[in-house]
């Protein structure tokens, strides 16, 4: 019984040592044959941690991608966790469920408008500024989502546009509604935003937002210029 006891202990110690002493590239050679369309820089690294100097995908390229495979992390479900510094800096605890669900855990992401609008090919139109993710857990499919708990936050908003800044801070809980993300602006901001708004599958907005900002201010003053004045001279509509 001790010999045999013995022998799957030596074995599981030298699968061990396979996992952290493997070169990273066998984990990207692998991700290249599943997704051709991947372009990888340079690799280093163990298959139990390594790095990838750049990562690009279509139009979407990620910079300094670091992965740790976490022992805690297999039994929640996301064994593995990845930190990228670019186009915004984030951490999540990744894994695959049945059906092919992509799951994650503790997601936190730090970008810039203007980044995220150049890697999603749209122009920033003269806007800028800083938004931030927490995600709690969500799981996707490849037919949209299947679950979401977190929050999004608009930090702070840059533009040619007089009292634009003034809008910031804006949060909002994010949820998954009928495999759509859907986000609920919390009304507890500086100029009153509030409302509802989910991202279709063809990547627009669908909803509506409303705002109150002082009928003095340089803000209401810009709103009014650009969508006319309010009907009840307090609230503009931001129809989508």
């Amino acid at each position: 019984m001790r010999r045999w006891l013995w022998f799957v202990c030596g074995g599981l110690f030298f699968v061990l040592c396979l996992l952290v002493t493997s070169p990273a590239w066998l984990v990207t050679d692998l991700a290249l044959k599943k997704l051709p369309q991947l372009e990888l820089g340079t690799v280093s690294g163990s298959v139990w941690r390594g790095r990838v100097d750049t990562a690009k995908y279509g139009d979407i390229t990620v910079t300094d991608l670091q992965w740790q495979l976490s022992l805690v992390g297999l039994f929640r479900g996301v064994p593995l966790a990845i930190d990228v510094a670019g186009p915004v800096e984030g951490h999540a605890n990744v894994g695959v469920g049945g059906n092919n669900t992509l799951r994650l855990r503790d997601v936190s992401a730090q970008g810039g408008i203007a980044e995220l609008m150049a890697v999603a090919n749209l122009p920033s139109m003269g806007f800028d500024g800083g938004l931030s993710v927490e995600l709690a857990e969500a799981s996707i499919t490849n037919t949209g989502c299947v679950g979401i708990s977190g929050t999004f936050t608009l930090a702070s908003l840059l533009g040619d546009i007089d009292g634009i800044s003034d809008i910031a801070p804006v949060a909002a809980t994010l949820s998954c509604e009928n495999g759509l993300l859907a986000a609920v602006v919390d009304e507890n901001n500086p100029t009153r935003v509030r409302g509802k708004v989910q991202l279709m599958n063809n990547g627009r907005l669908k909803g509506q937002l409303m705002l109150t900002p002082a009928p003095e201010s340089l803000l209401y003053k810009s709103l009014s210029q650009f969508l006319g004045a309010p009907r009840n001279k307090t609230d503009f509509v931001l129809r989508f």
